[in-house]
């Protein structure tokens, strides 16, 4: 799977005619593209961030086929936005993010974080499997609701994380057991730098987990 990152700076008139461009943009995405949908979240006031998925690098970077109401929808956003950035294409590396938290959690509560770490090239395999087995135990004893962790490069990965509630996430760290630092040591082996680049609340969820079939 591959995932790409994008950063809206609104407009504070204009949110919701943003709000409502993305919903209708991502919708026809998913219909016409071959999307696997994407995640609207919100930053603060002005900043937003979209977090969109696709089966494969290949696909996204032939989507093409924007349908008129999609080029309605996406002049809607450019109008209400006064910046559009790209910030990662990535791929997926390690995927336990639960699909659908809104079971467990209230949209309203859920809280998502964005996690970036710039390693040592000849230490991925390590990070990876550190990654896997911290994200594994948070899940169990943390109530974490699971992560996906994402190659930008072979030295910077990004991590997103999701939630029950911000309330949940501040607290987290005491119950976990001591294996717990086995897997951080392998992740600091060959981690340079590692930085939580955002926390963010859900405006609108419609990640896919098939592609579009019409009825």
């Amino acid at each position: 799977m591959y995932c790409v990152i994008y950063k809206f700076i609104v407009h504070s008139s204009k949110a919701e005619d943003f709000i409502a461009g993305w919903k209708g943009l991502t919708q026809e995405t998913y219909k016409n593209e071959r999307s696997l949908g994407s995640r609207l979240h919100k930053v603060s006031e002005m900043e937003y961030l979209a977090y969109a998925q696709w089966p494969s690098k290949e696909v996204y970077e032939n989507a093409n086929n924007m349908s008129e109401a999609a080029h309605r929808y996406r002049n809607q956003m450019r109008e209400s936005c006064v910046s559009i950035e790209v910030l990662n294409e990535m791929q997926v590396v390690e995927d336990l993010l639960d699909n659908n938290p809104q079971r467990k959690t209230p949209t309203s509560e859920l809280h998502f974080v964005i996690y970036g770490a710039h390693i040592k090239s000849e230490k991925q395999k390590e990070y990876i499997e550190g990654w896997k087995g911290l994200t594994e135990l948070i899940r169990e004893f943390e109530n974490g609701l699971g992560s996906r962790l994402h190659k930008v490069s072979n030295e910077l990965y990004i991590a997103y994380a999701q939630w029950p509630s911000t309330s949940v996430f501040k607290n987290a760290g005491g119950n976990m057991p001591t294996e717990a630092d086995n897997y951080r040591n392998l992740m600091n082996v060959g981690c340079t730098k590692f930085e939580t680049l955002y926390e963010m609340e859900l405006i609108s969820d419609v990640l896919k987990t098939s592609p579009y079939k019409p009825q």
